[in-house]
């Protein structure tokens, strides 16, 4: 079977012998991938630059129908993000991003425009390691790709979402609900800005940073965890101060 050519990040690794590994890849055309590379920890073999997590190159796949794991026959490396070696901070956000990845994307679910995304978002830790903004952005394109993005333009009523103060936020229901309607589920305390602000980046793709920036990152990232029902290990070393029992 000829191999496929596709853009990919790396977005972990495994050894699975002492000659080759296994990668678990997002790719443009073709979504998460996992491949064994035969041979690629010998020193001469066709995968150029060799597979480093949190790096993107082009992969040339060859994918089964009856097998959940593909081969990788070459990888040319292209983007190493050398940056990300160099801020702790925007390692930090990569890693948690990958983890993000991983979860949010069904294997072999083509999600090109989420690609984009990730390879754009890994790209502004460049200049941007610290920022919350780059970060927003891609959990809610990760939502949005993966079917799970939470209504913030209104609350579920149809009615319109308060100026300030703040609102109930279900998880369960994906949205706000009204202050008298009882629900069996979990409620968040959520700033109505912070919705706002969301809702802002759904209409022009911009975000921009400061406390309600902050705030919108800490409740995408617990309702991801939330709709996945598994914690996201690594939100820990990108949000210290967010608690498990809260999406504030």
């Amino acid at each position: 079977m000829p191999a496929t050519f596709d853009r990919a990040i790396v977005l972990r690794m495994y050894d699975w012998s002492e000659t080759s590994q296994i990668a678990v890849m997002l790719t443009e055309r073709h979504g998460l991938v996992r491949a064994l590379a035969k041979g690629s920890r010998r020193p001469v073999a066709r995968f150029s630059g060799g597979f480093e997590l949190l790096t993107a190159g082009t992969a040339g796949l060859v994918m089964r129908p009856e097998s959940e794991l593909a081969t990788c026959t070459e990888w040319d490396l292209t983007e190493p993000f050398w940056h990300l070696r160099r801020s702790l901070d925007g390692f930090y956000r990569a890693v948690l991003a990958a983890e993000l990845l991983q979860r949010v994307v069904i294997d072999r679910d083509p999600h090109a425009v989420l690609f984009g995304c990730a390879m754009e978002f890994l790209a502004s830790l460049r200049e941007q390691p610290s920022a919350d903004g780059p970060m927003v952005r891609l959990l809610w394109a990760a939502l949005r790709e993966s079917g799970w993005q939470p209504e913030v333009g209104a609350m579920l009523d149809g009615s319109v979402l308060p100026v300030d103060g703040t609102v109930r936020f279900c998880p369960e229901l994906g949205g706000v609900i009204g202050a008298a309607e009882a629900t069996t589920g979990v409620v968040w305390p959520v700033r109505a800005g912070t919705l706002r602000r969301l809702a802002a980046l759904e209409q022009s793709g911009e975000v921009g940073e400061g406390p309600e920036t902050r705030r919108s990152a800490r409740l995408l990232v617990s309702y991801a965890e939330y709709v996945l029902a598994q914690p996201l290990l690594s939100r820990r070393f990108c949000f210290p101060e967010l608690s498990a029992a809260t999406g504030r």
